[in-house]
């Protein structure tokens, strides 16, 4: 058995998931984006609260407020773009599809 570097296995390995590198891309984008909105959403709120309790909050409240809806927005928007390009392509995957039928 011919024994393979860890850097030639790896290399071999891109080669074959060469075709689907576009989703890759969009995939490790949107999971990225979609990562920031939801970690955003209850700072803003942590600011609203403070806002309301009266302390100095570097955003006005209706800033936080438009923000907020903003940050939900885009959630809901790469949720949908994940689930209609890269879900459907993973079609191995039972799971992702009654998942993604859900969000549709």
């Amino acid at each position: 058995m011919k024994k393979r570097s860890k850097a030639g296995t790896l290399f071999r390995m891109l080669g074959l998931v060469k075709p689907l590198a576009g989703f890759m891309v969009l995939a490790v984008v949107t999971g990225t984006l979609g990562f920031l909105a939801v970690q955003f959403i209850p700072v803003l709120g942590g600011y609203a609260v403070l806002n309301g309790l009266g302390y100095d909050t570097p955003l006005a409240l209706k800033t936080i407020w438009t923000l907020l809806a903003v940050f939900a927005l885009l959630r809901a928007v790469l949720i949908l773009i994940t689930n209609k390009t890269i879900d459907k392509k993973s079609s191995h995957n039972p799971y992702t599809q009654d998942y993604a039928q859900f969000f549709v």
